[in-house]
Parts: structure tokens; C-alpha cells; sequence
């Protein structure tokens, strides 16, 4: 092939590609390029840089990043150099019509003649690229066709991962300008017309949506066709998704994840919207389960022209200006009636869809099934797009943008209600949600207020950060100072600290009802906010949602989310025992004494400033000391002629559980709910929300099988009762120490071989994994029934070790809040002699993951040349495990002398690369190869169990063939665990663990 052929079968005066003598720069290394090609049949083309040209090949499904996996790919002509920085479209009526854009680019390198190789039949090289990096080989098949048909396949290395190419495409690059991508079956006249616009940046990240009401509904055929793609999808459930779905939220992060596993969409600013279409009919709700179907009936309407009848969405309901950024003040303007500009429902998530259950599958297949239903002709429904990896490339080009900041979601994570650390959030700038607990008098010529008086909840009490004054124009005043008048209290909602000057007639207090989002630079030294400014009443959050991604004075943004994780967890321990008290009659809870905060009522927020007011309404008190009830807090319903007037009424109560006595259910502090965002002001029936127990809160997010497991766990016949099982053990995860208890019964059967009579090191947790935890390795008083002791001798005498031999045993250790497992690798049968050896590879900071993956196989290999074969686990926590098997004959200072000679080789040969000693200050950038576990009494977490770490990972075994598979040695959170050990069928380790290897020397 030449560029002769090129050349012939193109017009270049109709044509915007490059022609054949269109200079091309030279180029240190080759280069490679992969553009996606809309043409007559959808292809990627691959394309080398080889003797001057680009050496094409078509690639129908695209590069896979799967370690074996074949795909076509059909040699095509030369393409000249210039081509690989086309990206445009191609008019109809020419050769190869359609749109172009640059997939991937590089460079790419090869062991001898590039040339010789490929007429030889085979190419074995290497990509450095975005997306598409390490080992690929092209191979010549036999088949007959017009053309050279090749398979491109990717090689077994670090860069191998469970994603094809269609799972890495994104509408745009967000670092990129951005470029237009009609849908392949858009007509030719909209497909011109396409090819003279470029999209707004914002608009590069939306495919768009008809929401025609004209469209037929969907027929059978079509929910059958949608069905079957579903069903299809890993982790789909052949059950209808359940209706009134909690929403997944986000964590606050400082920094923008990195790597190909995450993807990141825009951060929205408009209102968080569910949607529920059932057999035909949507239903739309906000995060705190507002009904607002009746609110946006243009969103319902575009909802039901979906080809399917049965559906679960989950997006954000805003306006975009001319720039294509998300506007809420406009969105506010547009609902109230006050402008009109269209409303858009960008979609991020199928959660359901077709009788089909979704929240199990990975998120890139939900997304992938999403954009292909929601299809890309403009309208009111819009599929939020994404792009992968580059995460802080992302994070600040989206600066420039103009955008708030970004979401990064995991790529292979399933969908969870409530926060979880799979999806996290990065923002450019601090802004939080506060409690509005008063306001000041105005000044010279301004109405309404002068500032707002500001607390945070800190677990259940209040806790004043300060005041904002800036960020209101007059219509904004005028709005809320109606609803802070309505909401006034004659006693003060907390007590200023000493330092602040005021003045008690300077302030009036308000019941804590009002949450405000506030921008600020900072925290001052005495816990004030520095520089703040208001954006906005967060009328769609309720106050208990406050503090799950806190930004806390003096802490980076990464220790704020630890540090809110931790404060949730004791605020849902503390929601069982007692409820704050605050009278919807204008009387408030009593004041605490000087420098203590009062305690925060449980109240939803109210309804949206702009045309509604609060009006107080009677409640009836709960009656203290009677754990299990609360009493019905008082709703009223408005008039047509009160909803007219804006009028929204409230309703709160109040219970107090015995003094010193832990309730199982406390009484509930009870609110109205805020009313939906309406264009016209509407009443409806308040309803009144009681406080949920932490049991309910963590159950709520608990992936299904452990849900599952738990169940079966209540009623085992093992009878080990679990105390406590509502305590929330890791407040980042939602997971109680139920939860804990469910999961190790599930893993029971794969985690018993690996500790059953060994002696036992646990960590104990009784604060759970955010609290102070030790370990354990003696006997004690108090332990159950199942747990054994062996007399083992030590130095100073002959010491008790624990050891089980069960599932009872198991559930026993759980109960003496037990997260961790460490056996010895000995058993008690035989304690002298080890039957196993670990190196632990603890990588040092500056280390990728990658260079822990290469390093664990490189050992392998050396292992392999001294006789030994090994096996590999995930840690769960910083990096991996290498495990020998051995028969028990050696001592134990002839295992540690040995795994300590190797470990010192390993750090002599390659001392950029490794080292044998712990000291702190030799790790950077190095791995640290921990041989240290081999001694006697030494030991090191076992298979499946959980780690103490804050998003309860498990320490999985794996087959090497994985491992370039996965994204780092915290892939496997307990529910991801629970759903691959019900996956397993064999044991990945059964060949190496059958092997009766003895140690050399």
C-alpha cells in the first residue's frame, strides 16, 4: 500500500483532509493515532508511523485494553503524517463520509525493523499513549478478504485493564477544544449544518435528548429490544429496580483522582433529580424525596417519550447560559416564572431499566446503555458525558471553563445509595452548607438584614462559624427576610462565644430551619469562616444531611471528609438515643451554658426562598421516657388560597429518652418538608419524617448482598448473638458492625482455611475503624465460647495464644468488634515450623500502583528461579502480598534468614527501585520489600479479611493473570468482595497451595 491510493480516492477540494504533500514535522519517536471514525460502519483506525507514512489499519469494535483479547483489524492505505492531527468531518458524497476525532495519540516504539516485522506477519510494540499504553501485537491471519485482515491484541502487563475502547470515549476531552459528534444516523443535511459549529465546552460534555411529547409511546418490540441489551450487562439482576431509590452522594476530595478507572463529569449547579418511570408514567423526585412530578411536567413529559415503559434515572435539573454552564439563579428565575429559559435534565445514571435491575453493573456499562437510550437530538433530556482519567488536567481545565468543579466516579463501581468514596467531588473553591441560626439589623441604606448568623452541626449540637453579609441583591433580601420573621425565636438558638462582639439586642434568633450554601477563603484561627459570601438556600437538603463532606477549620480537604465520616458515624449513634428539641410554636430549646453549643433540631429544610414564607404551626410534644414511640408531629394543609399567598406551614417534635438508659428507638423531631420548586405555588399535605436509627441508616447502605447475608446470619444456627448491630463501624462506607458479622458468614467457608487453627492476631476496633484500635493476640477474660488458646512459649514464659477452628469462632471474634485477621504462618498443630512465607510489598509515596504490579511480578519471577512457585493477594491497603507456600520442615530462623537474604538482594540489584529496611526516611520513592513477617509470633493480614481502613477494603487473593487487571490494592470494598467471592468457584491459589515446595538451602 502507498499514499498513491490516498491520493486517489480523495478530492481534496472537497475534502478538509490533509493531502499527500502536506509537510509533517519529524519526530524523535514514531508516533501512533487512533480516531474514531463515524463513517457508513462506525470503526476506530489504528494507525502506526512507520517509513515516513502512517501505516492504517480499521478496527470495527476498537483496541481493547483486555490482556488476549483479539480484534480485527483490516488493513487500509497509507495515510500521510498530516493525518494524524485530523479531526473533522468528512462531507457526504466522499470517500470515507462522516465525522472524525482523535481517540488516542502517542508514540510508540518496537525491539528491531518495524518494517520486516510487518511484512513477516507480526508486530510486537509498545503505545505511549492517553488511553492506550504498553504491550500490543499486531498478527497477520490467513483469512481471504479484499483487504489484510490483522488482530490487534493487547498484551498481559500493567497497563491491562477489563475496558475496551467504546468504554473509554467520552463526548470530548475536557483539556481539548471541544468538537462536534452527530449521531452516525443523523441525516446529512443536520450532519453540514454540524460541521460549521463547534460546541461550547459545557455542550462537548452533553449529548442531547428530544423530548418531542409527539413520540410514540414504547411498544413491546422496543422494551423487548431494551430488555435484552440490559440483561445482557454484567452484575444486571432479571428484576424490576425498585422504586424511591436513595441517591448516591459524593465525597469532597482536594485533589482530582488520576488514572483510567475514573471518569469525571461536570459538577452541576441546579437541583439533584430522580426519576422513577413506571409503566409509562414518570415520577420525579428530589434528593430528600420531594415529589415534583407536577413541578416539571416538561421534564415528565420528555421522560415518557423514552422507548421504554420501565425505568430508573438519576441526573440534575438546571438551566445553561449562553457559555453552556449551568446558571441557578436562572434556574430559579425559571421556575418561579420570573424568566423563561428552557430547563435541562442532564442524566448521569441508568440505575434501571426494561424490568431490569442495573445497580450492580459498572458504572461505565450503565453509562454506555444511558447515552445509547437517550439517543442525540436536542431537548430537555441531555446525557451528562464524561471523560476518563487525567484527573487533574481535568479538574483545572474545568477552571477555565468557568465550571464549579468536577465529580470522578469509578469506573467499575456499582450504583449505592447515599455517600460513598466511589464517587468523589472536587471543588475550586471552599463552599459548605450551614445552618442559619440569625441575622442581624440592616445598615444605612439597605433593608431586610445585615448578615446572617451562621452555625455547623457537629454530630447533633451547634456550633457557631460565624456570619455573611455579602452575596444578596434587594430581591433576595426582601425573599429572606420574609422567612427569617417567620421563623423567629425569643430565646437564642446557641450561645456566641466570649470573643465574639455583639450586642443582645443586636441579633434575632431563628428556629435552626434555614440551610445556606456559603463560599469562603478559609478558616480564621478561632474557627470562623474568612471572607464569606452566600450563593444560595439549600431548600432540596435536609439538615440531617449536613457534615457528610464538611469542610472542618484547619484540616485539608481530604481531612475534612475523614474527619466528617467520623462525625456522621457518632451522629447516627447519637439519632438513636436523642433528638434535639425545638418548639415549631416559636419556643426554642434552651440555651446551653457559655462556651457550649445547643443541641440541633432535626428539621427538614423549608421550601425555596423566592415566592413561598414560612409560617409556624402548632406541634404536640413526645412524651420523654418511652423508648420506641414518638409522637405524631402536627401537619397542616394549605388552602388554594393560602397556597396562592406562598403560605407554607410546619410542624415539629420533640422526645427525650430515659437519662442514662440507651434507647432502641428514640422519639423523632418531626418537619414539614420542604415543598417542591414550583412554578406555581402549590400546597400539598406536609409530611413528617421521623429520625431514623443508625441500624436503618447503615442497613440503607449496604449493598443488597450483604443485606442478604445478614439475614441469613440472624438466623444461623450457630448461636453467637452479635450486640450492638447497628453501630456504624465505618462511617465513610455506611457499614455497621452487623454488616461486619453478615460479611464474614458470607466469606466463612473461604476465610476459615485461612485462619483455622493458627494462632491469631486480631485488631479490635470498639470505636470503630475511624476510632482507637489495638490488637490482641493473648488470651482473655470474657472471650466466647468458640475461642481457643494454645500455649506457646515465649522469652519471658509460656503465653496463651487465640485460635478458632469454626464459623462460631468467627462470629465470636466480630463480637469483640474484630475487623482484621492476622494468623500466624504456622498452625497449632504444628507451631515451630512455618507453611507459608510473605512478602509484603509496601510501596513509599511517590510509587504508582503500575510500579507495585511490576515489582510483585519481577519477584515472582525470581522466586520462580530459586524453585519456588507463589501467589499474590491484594492487601486491601497500600500494596500487595507475594505468598510461598512451603511444607513445614524448616525453622523459623532458617524461613526469616532466607526471606531476609532475598529481600537484601532484591534492594542491592535494583536500589532505585526497592528496599529491605524499614526506616521511614529510605522509602520515598522506593518499594519497601517486608520480609519482617516471617519471624516467629510475626504475622500478616489473611485472605478476605476486612481492613480497618476507611472504606472497608478486603484483602483479596487473586490469579497473577489479574492483576494488571485492577486499579490499585484497595479495589475490593466489602461489596464488591461479597460479589466476587459469590462469583468464585475455584480457589485462585488451589495450584500453588497443592504444590509441596520445600525451602532451598
Amino acid at each position: 500500500m502507498s499514499l498513491r491510493d490516498y491520493t486517489r480516492k480523495r478530492r481534496f477540494d472537497q475534502t478538509p483532509e490533509p493531502a499527500e504533500d502536506a509537510a509533517a514535522t519529524a519526530h524523535r519517536q514514531p508516533i501512533f493515532v487512533v480516531q474514531l471514525h463515524h463513517a457508513s460502519s462506525r470503526h476506530y483506525d489504528f494507525r502506526l508511523e512507520a517509513d515516513g507514512v502512517l501505516k492504517s489499519w480499521a478496527v470495527p469494535k476498537g483496541p481493547s485494553l483486555r490482556a488476549g483479547e483479539k480484534r480485527l483489524a483490516v488493513q487500509v492505505e497509507d495515510h500521510p503524517l498530516a493525518y494524524a492531527g485530523f479531526e473533522g468531518d468528512i462531507p457526504q458524497g466522499q470517500y470515507g463520509a462522516g465525522h472524525v476525532q482523535v481517540f488516542d495519540h502517542g508514540t510508540w516504539h518496537c525491539d528491531g525493523d518495524a518494517l520486516a516485522a510487518l511484512d513477516a506477519g507480526k508486530l510486537d510494540f509498545d503505545l505511549q499513549g492517553d488511553k492506550l499504553r504498553g504491550g500490543f501485537a499486531l498478527v497477520r491471519t490467513r483469512l481471504r478478504g479484499r483487504q489484510p485482515q490483522w488482530l490487534l491484541i493487547k498484551r498481559d502487563d500493567a497497563h491491562a485493564a477489563d475496558l475496551d475502547a467504546d468504554a473509554l470515549v467520552a463526548d470530548s476531552d475536557a483539556t481539548a477544544q471541544a468538537i462536534e459528534t452527530p449521531s452516525a444516523a443523523a441525516a446529512p443535511a443536520r450532519r453540514a449544518k454540524a460541521s460549521r459549529r463547534r460546541r461550547t465546552p459545557a455542550e462537548a460534555l452533553v449529548t442531547e435528548k428530544s423530548a418531542s411529547a409527539s413520540r410514540p409511546r414504547a411498544s413491546a418490540a422496543t422494551q423487548a429490544h431494551w430488555r435484552t441489551r440490559a440483561l445482557a450487562l454484567p452484575g444486571a439482576r432479571d428484576a424490576a429496580c425498585p422504586t424511591g431509590l436513595r441517591a448516591q452522594l459524593t465525597l469532597l476530595r482536594a485533589e482530582a483522582p488520576d488514572g483510567a478507572q475514573w471518569p469525571h463529569e461536570i459538577k452541576w449547579d441546579g437541583y439533584r433529580l430522580l426519576t422513577d418511570l413506571v409503566d409509562g408514567r414518570a415520577q420525579l423526585r428530589s434528593r430528600n424525596d420531594q415529589a415534583w412530578t407536577d413541578s416539571f411536567p416538561e421534564v415528565a413529559t420528555a421522560v415518557q417519550a423514552l422507548p421504554v415503559r420501565d425505568a430508573r434515572l438519576d441526573g440534575e435539573l438546571v438551566v445553561l447560559d449562553a457559555q453552556g454552564r449551568s446558571d441557578f439563579s436562572a434556574l430559579q428565575r425559571a421556575i418561579d416564572g420570573t424568566a423563561r429559559q428552557p430547563l435541562r435534565y442532564l442524566v448521569f445514571d441508568l440505575l434501571g431499566v426494561a424490568g431490569v435491575d442495573l445497580r450492580a453493573t459498572p458504572l461505565l456499562e450503565r453509562k454506555q446503555l444511558l447515552r445509547a437510550l437517550l439517543g442525540e437530538t436536542p431537548g430537555t433530556l441531555a446525557y451528562s458525558a464524561h471523560v476518563i482519567g487525567r484527573g487533574p488536567e481535568v479538574f483545572a481545565a474545568s477552571a477555565d471553563k468557568g465550571w464549579e468543579g468536577i465529580v470522578s466516579k469509578r469506573a467499575d463501581a456499582p450504583y449505592r445509595g447515599g455517600r460513598s468514596a466511589d464517587w468523589v467531588k472536587t471543588k475550586h473553591e471552599d463552599s459548605d452548607e450551614f445552618v442559619v441560626v440569625g441575622y442581624t439589623d440592616p445598615k444605612g441604606a439597605r433593608s431586610g438584614f445585615g448578615a446572617l448568623l451562621l452555625a455547623q452541626l457537629d454530630g447533633t449540637q451547634l456550633r457557631y462559624v460565624g456570619r455573611v453579609g455579602t452575596g444578596f441583591d434587594s430581591a433576595l433580601l426582601g425573599e429572606i427576610t420574609a422567612q427569617l420573621q417567620a421563623l423567629h425565636s425569643p430565646q437564642p438558638t446557641l450561645e456566641l462565644p466570649a470573643h465574639i462582639p455583639s450586642r443582645p439586642r443586636d441579633v434575632h434568633w431563628v428556629r435552626p430551619v434555614l440551610i445556606a450554601e456559603v463560599a469562603f477563603r478559609g478558616w480564621a484561627k478561632q474557627g470562623l469562616l474568612r471572607q464569606a459570601a452566600f450563593k444560595r438556600l439549600r431548600e432540596d437538603k435536609p439538615m440531617s444531611d449536613l457534615g457528610g463532606d464538611r469542610a472542618t477549620p484547619g484540616k485539608s480537604r481530604g481531612a475534612r471528609t475523614r474527619t466528617a465520616a467520623a462525625a456522621a458515624g457518632k451522629a447516627s449513634r447519637a439519632a438513636a438515643t436523642r433528638t434535639a428539641a425545638v418548639s415549631a410554636g416559636g419556643s426554642a430549646a434552651k440555651p446551653g451554658k457559655a462556651g457550649k453549643s445547643s443541641t440541633a433540631a432535626d428539621v427538614s429544610t423549608p421550601s425555596r426562598v423566592a415566592k413561598q414564607r414560612v409560617t409556624p404551626a402548632a406541634s404536640s410534644a413526645a412524651k420523654p421516657g418511652k423508648p420506641g414511640k414518638s409522637s405524631a408531629a402536627a401537619t397542616g394543609t394549605a388552602s388554594p388560597r393560602a397556597a396562592k399567598r406562598g403560605a407554607v406551614s410546619t410542624a415539629s417534635a420533640s422526645s427525650t429518652p430515659k437519662s442514662g438508659k440507651r434507647s432502641v428507638s428514640s422519639g423523632s423531631a418531626a418537619s414539614g418538608k420542604p415543598a417542591a420548586p414550583s412554578k406555581a405555588a402549590s400546597s400539598k399535605t406536609a409530611r413528617t419524617p421521623a429520625t431514623s436509627s443508625a441500624r436503618k441508616t447503615s442497613t440503607a447502605t449496604a449493598a443488597s448482598s450483604i443485606r442478604k447475608a445478614r439475614a441469613s446470619a440472624s438466623n444461623a444456627p450457630d448461636g453467637v448473638a452479635i450486640t450492638h448491630p447497628e453501630r456504624v463501624v465505618f462511617p465513610a462506607a455506611g457499614i455497621s458492625k452487623g454488616d461486619v458479622a453478615a460479611y464474614y458468614r458470607a466469606v466463612a467457608p473461604l476465610v476459615l482455611p485461612e485462619i483455622a487453627r493458627r494462632p491469631l492476631s486480631l485488631l479490635r476496633c470498639p470505636d470503630g475503624a475511624a476510632g482507637a484500635c489495638f490488637f490482641q493476640k493473648h488470651e482473655g477474660r470474657h472471650l466466647g465460647a468458640h475461642i481457643k488458646a494454645i500455649p506457646l512459649k515465649q522469652k519471658s514464659g509460656t503465653e496463651d495464644y487465640l485460635y478458632i477452628e469454626d464459623v462460631a469462632g468467627l462470629l465470636e471474634l466480630v463480637q469483640m468488634n474484630t475487623l482484621e485477621l492476622h494468623p500466624w504462618g504456622a498452625r497449632v498443630d504444628d507451631p515451630e515450623h512455618p507453611d507459608r512465607l510473605v512478602f509484603d510489598l509496601d510501596p513509599g509515596e511517590g510509587v504508582a500502583w503500575t510500579q507495585v504490579v511490576a515489582a510483585a511480578r519481577e519477584i515472582r519471577s525470581k522466586l520462580r528461579a530459586a524453585g519456588l512457585e507463589s501467589a499474590v493477594r491484594l492487601s486491601g491497603g497500600k500494596g500487595l502480598h507475594v505468598v510461598v507456600p512451603i511444607v513445614p520442615q524448616a525453622s523459623w530462623d532458617q524461613a526469616r534468614d532466607f526471606c531476609e537474604a532475598f529481600a537484601q538482594a532484591l534492594a542491592t540489584q535494583a536500589p532505585e527501585r526497592y528496599v529491605a529496611t524499614m526506616s521511614k526516611a529510605k522509602r520515598h520513592g522506593v518499594i519497601f520489600v517486608d520480609w519482617l513477617r516471617n519471624g516467629r509470633g510475626n504475622t500478616s493480614v489473611c485472605s478476605w479479611s476486612l481492613r480497618a481502613r476507611e472504606h472497608a477494603t478486603v484483602a483479596v487473593p487473586l490469579r497473577w493473570e489479574e492483576l494488571g487487571k485492577l486499579s490499585g490494592p484497595d479495589a475490593f470494598p466489602l461489596d464488591k468482595a461479597v460479589q466476587r467471592a459469590k462469583r468464585q468457584r475455584n480457589d485462585p491459589w488451589a495450584d500453588v497451595l497443592a504444590l509441596k515446595q520445600v525451602l532451598p538451602g
